[in-house]
């Protein structure tokens, strides 16, 4: 599933900063297209996303993870982002297992 458009245009502002978001883990699917995983914690105008990202580098899957449903899943409140990010790891691992794409050119 494509991220929806609120959220493409966010990280699309966060990566036209100087710093954009770092690439937390990258994982290659079967046909060698990279399905990386980005923490976003604001973008360019500092309007809160705080968002785990993980997108496929050859077909249009993606999925995302807000930090605030972490504090449902962790309600000690530590490390928002912890949760999200183990969600995405395992979201990426499996469709990489499957996912038979090339890797997207340009």
């Amino acid at each position: 599933m494509p991220l929806p458009a609120w959220l493409q245009t966010k990280i699309g502002s966060v990566e036209r900063t100087a710093e954009p978001p770092p690439v937390l883990a990258r994982y290659l699917t079967v046909a060698g297209a990279p399905v990386a995983i980005r923490s976003i914690g604001c973008d360019a105008s500092g309007d809160a996303v705080s968002v785990t990202v993980a997108e496929c580098g050859g077909c249009p899957a993606a999925e995302y993870w807000p930090w605030a449903d972490s504090y449902w899943a962790d309600p000690a409140g530590e490390d928002e982002d912890l949760w999200s990010e183990t969600e995405a790891r395992t979201w990426a691992q499996t469709h990489a297992e499957t996912c038979r794409a090339l890797p997207m050119e340009g």
